[in-house]
């Protein structure tokens, strides 16, 4: 089954609102659906993800690149209570969705959404590291951009890796993402280059 057609999404009066809700929809309602052969599946997080959330994202190497920082259990366990069954998506805000393997449905990584402006969403993504290598976060992340742009009032998606950061620069590159500028900046206290990239709508 694929990812779901734009097509088959309602339209609504107002395009970022549409957009907005129609996404939270389909991800309270488990329809972030890709193809079968896809070793991984996008869901909402949950409450049991607490333990593999907590250990990928406290791992020095995964939180390498990562603008966000460690959680203690209980924030981790706030945090995926809030991400469960989000009602809303405004402008200024995160939604936060899991990438499960398709097998046992565990937690390997997650998928950060930020509504910018009207039609505008900047993605991140954090895998954990034994999850990293397999082709996962382009199976994954390829149909949802498919899906994002296709959303009424969709303009562009962005995305921002630090310069160091290959691997993600190069995946981001196959999902068809280019670069528009750099940025230099301090993240965690250490100097770095942020390569900021987008892809439009069609």
């Amino acid at each position: 089954m694929g990812v779901v057609a734009a097509q088959n999404l309602p339209m609504l009066s107002t395009p970022s609102i549409s957009a907005a809700s129609t996404f939270c929809a389909l991800l309270t309602q488990d329809r972030l659906s890709l193809p079968d052969a896809v070793p991984v599946r996008l869901r909402a997080l949950r409450s049991g993800d607490l333990q593999a959330f907590l250990a990928y994202r406290s791992d020095p190497d995964v939180a390498r690149f990562q603008g966000w920082a460690p959680m203690s259990p209980e924030q981790a366990a706030a945090f995926l209570a809030e991400m469960a069954a989000p009602a809303a998506w405004p402008e200024g805000e995160w939604l936060q969705l899991a990438i499960a393997r398709s097998a046992d449905d565990a937690l390997v990584g997650d998928i950060g959404l930020l509504h910018e402006a009207p039609g505008e969403v900047q993605l991140g993504f954090s895998l954990a590291r034994q999850a990293q290598g397999r082709g996962w976060a382009q199976a994954a992340l390829r149909p949802l951009c498919q899906l994002l742009l296709g959303l009424p009032g969709a303009r562009c998606l962005r995305a921002v890796s630090d310069s160091r950061n290959a691997a993600s620069l190069r995946l981001l590159a196959r999902l068809g993402f280019a670069q528009v500028r750099r940025e230099d900046t301090v993240v965690k206290g250490e100097a770095c280059t942020d390569v900021v990239l987008e892809r439009g709508a069609a």
